[in-house]
């Protein structure tokens, strides 16, 4: 999404939820005219930038890519004012812009990456350089807090639109239980609507491992964790006593 907006952005067109205003006649990229683009993720998306495959592409993986194919998006297609549809406009991906999108990844660079943040916040920022009019006009976006959640939209010096983060003192981490004994604490703790809730997310996650086992998805850490058990490596202790534990909720 960050991308399609900074590219969206060169030609007014900005997300609809803002009233900024839109424009429906957005034409797709010419790759001549990227000059440069860089990406800056926190740790986690890059994690799962590197593991999870982009839909459209037959598998194929990776931050550069994920980018690339933004730019040839329109921002507000089927739009309304509900920010999750952003989150949904990869669907627009064809064979023809998967490979000029390809094209374009040895244009995209990607900032350091700081692993010593332990916040959870999601924090994306995209910088698009692009030759509009003959003009060399710099586009920049950054997403924070959410997938959806555009905070900036900058061209050249001018700030279109900002919105102020407050960022969090401390970890996230940090007041998540420490030990068994606190989780089970908490498990015990809630009522029949939440243990209902919480039956339907066990029984998604095994079919989730079922079907990780079978097949080879993002960086195969099912059968990876599997193998590891099987060789004596990994103790299965614990994922014995949360199954047995989980079973008599």
């Amino acid at each position: 999404m960050a991308t399609s907006a900074t590219y969206n952005a060169l030609f007014g067109n900005y997300p609809v939820h803002l009233g900024l205003g839109t424009n429906g006649n957005v034409p797709l990229p010419d790759t001549d005219k990227v000059e440069k683009m860089m990406i800056k993720v926190d740790r986690n998306v890059f994690k799962n930038a590197c593991g999870v495959a982009i839909p459209k592409t037959n598998g194929q993986r990776g931050i550069k890519l994920a980018a690339a194919l933004g730019i040839f998006t329109n921002l507000n297609k089927n739009a309304t004012l509900k920010k999750q549809q952003y989150l949904n406009i990869l669907d627009q991906i064809n064979a023809p812009i998967l490979e000029r999108a390809n094209s374009l990844v040895g244009k995209i660079e990607i900032g350091p990456v700081d692993i010593s943040k332990k916040t959870t916040d999601i924090d994306i920022s995209a910088e698009l350089i692009y030759l509009k009019d003959e003009t060399e006009t710099i586009a920049r976006t950054r997403i924070y807090g959410a997938h959806d959640n555009i905070v900036l939209i900058q061209i050249n010096d001018r700030k279109i639109y900002e919105q102020s983060i407050e960022q969090k003192a401390g970890s996230e981490e940090e007041n998540l239980p420490q030990n068994i004994a606190e989780i089970i604490k908490i498990i015990e703790a809630i009522d029949a609507k939440e243990k209902e809730e919480l039956r339907k997310t066990i029984i998604i996650n095994k079919q989730l491992t079922k079907e990780g086992k079978s097949k080879q998805y993002g960086i195969g850490i099912v059968k990876a964790l599997e193998g590891l058990i099987q060789n004596g490596m990994l103790s299965n202790d614990l994922m014995r006593l949360f199954s047995n534990f989980l079973k008599n909720l």
